[in-house]
């Protein structure tokens, strides 16, 4: 495992956030380097967070491309996900020392939400196609930065959200249908989620505790201020904190909201 210590201070005021602003980011960005593969081509993977989402959608890359590289803060995360591949890719606890790699094509992003920004944008500058697992990003300042970088790098950035490719193409369906003009033309969209899934201990206060060995809190925290380490901060029920995430508006309601957007032409 690469080593992944480092300054918190310091790595903030080396990160790739500094990047001038542009428009509103859409869902999905292509670009030029679209056409320069081939579709028979097997491109080279590498994964940044492999937790139970991260793994999930890292998987799925690892079936279409050669899976060669795994970054995760959580050791033993890493070691887990390395497993169903015979430990062949190698492993990383720092993803900018993944990212000097040149023999990788495509960079996978499941991390907590927080990273997504700094890390596409750090992948994007490295030469890497992205896909990252929403939300895309916590606030829209970081929505114009990403974009900017995509434009003048001229990567393929993907953003994957669930309702767009599963269950049996059904809201693919319903949208077809409100765009077909069936409906009429003048649609409205009310989208509401339910009450944040919180697993655990709901009320806090939460008991502090020292990390975990195998866990890098530091770098786990990354751009997101500064907090002493409780079980209840990380996992799932990281979703229900400002600091790394904007609850279940980001989380689930991002969903309904693109169907929304989508539907109505505006996304």
């Amino acid at each position: 495992m690469t080593s992944a210590r480092h300054h918190r201070r310091r790595f903030l005021k080396t990160s790739a956030m500094a990047v001038a602003t542009a428009a509103t980011a859409p869902y999905v960005w292509t670009s030029r380097s679209a056409a320069t593969e081939s579709a028979n081509d097997r491109l080279n993977v590498g994964t940044i967070g492999v937790g139970p989402r991260g793994a999930a959608i890292s998987h799925q890359a690892g079936n279409l491309g050669n899976m060669i590289a795994i970054c995760d803060c959580d050791r033993h995360a890493a070691e887990r996900f390395a497993g169903a591949y015979d430990g062949k890719p190698q492993l990383y606890a720092d993803y900018r020392e993944m990212l000097q790699r040149d023999d990788i094509d495509v960079v996978i992003i499941g991390t907590p939400d927080h990273w997504h920004a700094m890390m596409c944008i750090d992948a994007m500058k490295a030469g890497k196609d992205v896909y990252c697992e929403k939300p895309l990003t916590v606030t829209i300042q970081e929505g114009k930065l990403i974009e900017q970088v995509v434009r003048d790098t001229g990567a393929v950035l993907q953003v994957g959200t669930q309702q767009r490719t599963e269950f049996n193409r059904w809201f693919l369906e319903a949208v077809a249908i409100a765009r077909s003009g069936r409906l009429g033309d003048q649609l409205h969209a009310l989208v509401s989620v339910d009450p944040a899934p919180v697993r655990g201990d709901r009320q806090g206060p939460f008991a502090l505790a020292d990390p975990p060995p195998h866990l890098n809190w530091d770098f786990w925290q990354g751009p997101a201020a500064e907090r002493p380490f409780t079980p209840n901060r990380i996992g799932w029920n990281f979703r229900w904190w400002w600091e790394y995430s904007g609850g279940q508006v980001t989380d689930w309601g991002i969903h309904h909201n693109d169907i929304a957007m989508w539907a109505l032409g505006v996304e």
